[in-house]
């Protein structure tokens, strides 16, 4: 009875720990991409600009109203500000890297094809809370380009959580990794802007993806009382195993 009581108490205090541990959501931009509505109102939506400036960008922005599903080249699917091929956010989640000319679209990941301004791929924080961010942008052009980078918290153009600007070699990758308080209904915008590119206008291609988590990822205080007096009889328990 006594090793059954003992028992009792590790799957309490097991499930205890899991309820806290479980707490925390994750949202992923290349697994949750949208192919069927892109409207403001989502947890993840696509916008565009023909300005090429992240600080005014906010003030020209809209969404980008066009779905090619699965048809936006090799069985890719993306949102493209017109029926033309203008700037466009693609995701290829085919199980092999596509080709453009002048630049491939990664298996697992999306690609800004940013022509002729900036496309954003843009987080709305479903509840108040912190959010942990964690990813990554990656020159997917064959050719010479120049692009800028950006990341900005509840439309602050001006005071970027990571920014970055340069020509950026094939296969490049620029990570970042920051948390942020939101609001319910705060955005995090990950913008890529277009400032050079070939004739064909194919070689701004930009790979992306991104991780936020938010919640507890460690038991919470309420939670940790709870374990604490689930372990008490226990330790109590195999002390008096011990003694014997």
């Amino acid at each position: 009875m006594k090793f059954c009581s003992s028992t009792r108490y590790l799957v309490l205090a097991a499930a205890l720990l899991w309820c806290g541990v479980a707490s925390a959501t994750s949202y992923n931009a290349v697994t949750d991409f949208s192919l069927t509505t892109n409207v403001a109102s989502n947890t993840w939506s696509y916008w565009g600009s023909p300005s090429t400036s992240v600080v005014n960008y906010f003030s020209n922005v809209t969404l980008l109203p066009v779905l090619f599903n699965g048809g936006c080249g090799f069985g890719t699917s993306c949102w493209d500000e017109s029926t033309g091929t203008q700037n466009l956010i693609l995701q290829n989640v085919t199980g092999s890297d596509g080709f453009f000319p002048n630049s491939d679209a990664r298996n697992g990941q999306l690609t800004f094809y940013t022509r002729t301004g900036i496309v954003d791929v843009r987080f709305l924080a479903p509840t108040a809370g912190t959010y942990n961010v964690a990813g990554f942008f990656e020159g997917s052009a064959n050719a010479s380009e120049t692009s800028a980078e950006a990341i900005a918290v509840n439309g602050n153009g001006t005071s970027l959580v990571y920014s970055m600007s340069a020509a950026v070699p094939f296969g490049t990758t620029n990570s970042f990794s920051f948390s942020a308080a939101l609001a319910a209904g705060g955005t995090i915008d990950f913008l890529v802007a277009g400032d050079s590119t070939t004739p064909d206008l194919n070689s701004l291609a930009t790979g992306f993806d991104a991780t936020i988590t938010s919640g507890s990822t460690v038991p919470e205080p309420s939670t940790l009382s709870l374990l604490l007096l689930a372990g008490t009889p226990l330790a109590a328990s195999l002390r008096k195993r011990m003694q014997r």
